[in-house]
């Protein structure tokens, strides 16, 4: 870079390609299709149709989602038994069985259709044995299909249309990792329209578990409106598959670790913070965290999380400009205005300990917070990265 004469203003002299890494990957395609005939029962939920529409969304040239729409489209939904097994401390048949009479609204409605996600074995699988009379496209013939296909049902177009329209507004939009060897996921959402797609009720399952607990499955419901009282919201049931719980001891999924501490347990917290005093926009700090890690890695995720102050509706915006290891700029994978991630093997242990130190200022005069880290006892997973913020 270099500025131009007599101006403040800098202008791009020169670029090159310095290292490249292909990591992240997003939908391409849509294809619609009918079928004859549709059921699916997992983990207390079950669901029936037939004579209806299917559309399978395409990712690598598998499948990586897909939506049913049927008019007789039926569905249950009931704590299994073995959700009890390990006692929780609720009684899940109790509560269920008073919330379909309270909030009958939210559970017992005529949901638009289902939206599956799934890892794409998973998918594979619930279309292979979910449906049929389907006449499905083949493995090699995915690659020619995208949003734009003449096959795509109009009643799915509010879908596509939002899809399309966030690639053009956020080019990094639906980008994701490939799924990780050995795990198991899917969600099963019942919205009450397609049109915003906002409310109703929804199932997941993962097998390294959804939450810190190691529960894999967890039972959602999704409310129209956020500020209407004594509702049902968020997550309402949570436990172990049956499969889980006939090769596992109680003792033993007490023990378990699901969520993020499947790969790492942060050990150590230390942090300093200067109020401005003579600047009151100007703020400074540093954390430390020690951490470890449980499983080996090739790649580094990192966030930047940006809270609400003084009751506004958007968090401050932040831009990560840059990520440097030890000092020096490494190349990652840009996820979002305030996430990537750094393509960096890391192997499991206290040898793997290091230390990230941050340090963040807002100013008015010159918003650019700086995030550090430096990596002690050989550790060398310790990421930084420098952002920019505008002013509070």
């Amino acid at each position: 870079m270099a500025r131009e004469p007599g101006k403040s203003r800098w202008e791009i002299t020169d670029e090159k390609v310095v290292d490249t890494h292909v990591g992240l990957f997003r939908n391409t395609g849509m294809a619609c299709m009918p079928f004859q005939k549709f059921e699916l029962a997992r983990e207390g939920m079950t669901l029936s149709a037939s004579n209806g529409s299917l559309c399978e969304a395409y990712f690598e040239g598998h499948v990586s989602s897909f939506v049913v729409k049927a008019d007789d489209l039926k569905y249950g939904y009931a704590p299994p038994e073995h959700a009890t097994l390990v006692p929780t401390g609720h009684d899940y048949y109790a509560f269920h069985e008073l919330a379909e009479r309270v909030h009958r609204d939210q559970l017992s409605y005529e949901p638009a259709g289902v939206i599956v996600q799934c890892d794409v074995e998973s998918c594979e699988e619930f279309l292979t044995k979910s449906f049929t009379g389907v006449d499905r496209p083949a493995p090699e013939e995915r690659a020619k299909y995208d949003y734009d296909d003449s096959t795509i049902a109009d009643w799915i177009q509010p879908m596509v249309n939002d899809i399309l329209r966030s690639r053009k507004e956020r080019p990094f939009s639906g980008f994701r990792l490939l799924d990780e060897p050995g795990n198991r996921w899917y969600s099963i959402f019942l919205p009450s329209e397609f049109k915003d797609r906002n409310d109703g009720i929804q199932l997941s399952y993962n097998n390294w578990g959804v939450t810190e607990s190691g529960w894999e499955v967890m039972f959602f419901v999704w409310p129209q409106r956020w500020d209407v009282p004594n509702q049902l919201t968020r997550a309402i049931y949570g436990y172990f598959s049956e499969e889980t719980l006939k090769s596992a001891e109680p003792y033993e999924l007490e023990q378990r670790s699901g969520g993020l501490a499947r790969w790492l347990e942060v050990e150590t917290i230390k942090g300093r913070v200067d109020l401005a005093t003579i600047d009151a926009e100007k703020v400074q700090g540093d954390v430390e965290f020690g951490l470890v890690l449980r499983q080996d890695t090739d790649k580094l995720p990192f966030g930047i999380i940006s809270n609400r102050r003084g009751g506004g509706s958007r968090p401050k915006p932040i831009t990560v400009n840059s990520i440097r290891v030890e000092g020096d700029e490494v190349t990652w994978i840009k996820t979002g205005p305030t996430g990537g991630i750094v393509p960096r093997s890391c192997r499991p242990g206290r040898s793997s300990r290091c230390v990230c130190t941050g340090r963040a200022t807002r100013s008015s005069s010159s918003p650019r917070p700086t995030r550090t880290c430096r990596g002690r006892a050989g550790c060398r997973s310790c990421a930084s990265a420098t952002s920019s913020t505008s002013s509070s």
